[in-house]
């Protein structure tokens, strides 16, 4: 199957919306992206890769990121663990270590500095 069939393009969006849209609890692992995609794990991830540049497991881990950070600054009383949680992540300790990975600073330090901003 072509990677850049329109059919291939709507399963994977399929996919990331049940796992980031209406489950963000749900354990997205290649195998239960594949499951409700209904392909191979290996399609899966040559699709996703190719539709991408990255695996569905960095994609996600990417989103939650994002969007974690955004939960921070938009609510800046909340605390990062339920920040973390609400966005999948079942650990603050490993929240806060990828969370330092791709940002270069803290959550605590991330939301100092763009509170500070507005």
């Amino acid at each position: 199957m072509d990677p850049d069939s329109f059919s291939h393009k709507m399963l994977l969006q399929k996919a990331l919306h049940f796992s980031f849209g209406h489950h963000p609890e749900y354990e997205s692992t290649l195998s239960n992206i594949a499951e409700i995609v209904n392909i191979s794990e290996r399609e899966t991830l040559r699709c996703f890769k190719k539709i991408t540049g990255e695996s569905p497991i960095q994609y996600l881990l990417k989103y939650r990121l994002i969007r974690s950070a955004s939960v921070l600054t938009e609510y800046p009383d909340k605390n990062i663990s339920i920040v973390a949680e609400e966005c999948g992540f079942d650990s603050p300790t490993y929240y806060t270590k990828k969370f330092k990975e791709f940002y270069l600073c803290s959550p605590r330090e991330y939301r100092q500095v763009h509170q500070a901003v507005f």
